[in-house]
């Protein structure tokens, strides 16, 4: 059995780490080597680093700030981006990430998700998929942080973004970002139930019951989350014990 994961994001745009609702109303929360330097001290299981703006600015991954967040860290790292190329992916394992998340790029170059889980193996490919409901309530997808809608059902793109070789799937709710009302639980249910790699549900968590109801009832692998370790005393380890208490295998 899998182990459930408690994972902190942080989210950059330039050498900030940034907090936000709904991928608008961005507040600046300091340096990102500095969040990174937190969560390591706090032995979490994992954390995910993605510089938001890479992407929308039309640029490569900024290599010289993720050598400096992974030279801080003693947790897994999986990082994000602006990755474009096999010769990105390359550059950042080399650097020491031990997973990296292609978004926006799968839709105008899907080879690139074959080609690197061939290379470099599915394990360490993810495939982020960020999710806005329509008025009439579907799920549809975006990229460039929000700002492109791709009329793509997220559950199909889910399945597709299997079929070209992901090896996990980051889940994230546009509606729910930074609301820590709860998950979209529905959502990310439809998807993890329709795939069979591990889907991290992101967006929304703000106690403890959030993580386990998407855990539960959502058929989630593992909890992303960033505004409940902000905002509250509740940290990453915390969470996880608390998880444990309530009888998650967690690691």
């Amino acid at each position: 059995m899998l182990k459930t994961r408690v994972i902190p994001v942080t989210l950059c745009r330039g050498y900030q780490a940034v907090k936000s609702i709904g991928f608008s109303d961005y507040r600046n929360y300091g340096s990102p080597v500095v969040d990174v330097k937190q969560y390591s001290r706090q032995g979490v299981d994992e954390y995910i680093f993605l510089d938001i703006d890479a992407t929308p600015e039309g640029r490569s991954p900024d290599f010289e700030l993720m050598e400096d967040v992974v030279n801080e860290s003693l947790m897994p790292l999986t990082v994000g981006g602006g990755v474009r190329s096999v010769a990105d992916v390359r550059r950042l394992l080399r650097i020491g990430a031990d997973k990296i998340v292609i978004c926006s790029a799968a839709f105008d170059n899907p080879a690139l998700i074959t080609d690197s889980a061939a290379i470099f193996g599915s394990q360490c490919i993810v495939g982020c998929i960020d999710v806005k409901r329509s008025i009439s309530g579907k799920p549809e997808v975006y990229s460039a942080s929000g700002a492109q809608a791709r009329k793509r059902n997220a559950v199909e793109w889910a399945i597709e973004l299997r079929r070209l070789g992901v090896g996990e799937l980051l889940v994230n709710s546009i509606d729910h970002d930074g609301s820590m009302k709860g998950y979209d639980v529905d959502l990310i249910r439809s998807i993890a139930d329709h795939v069979n790699v591990p889907v991290v549900a992101l967006g929304g968590a703000g106690d403890i019951s959030h993580f386990a109801e998407v855990l539960n009832e959502g058929h989630a692998s593992a909890v992303a989350a960033a505004s409940i370790f902000y905002y509250t005393g509740i940290s990453p380890v915390g969470a996880r014990e608390s998880l444990k208490e309530m009888g998650f295998p967690v690691r």
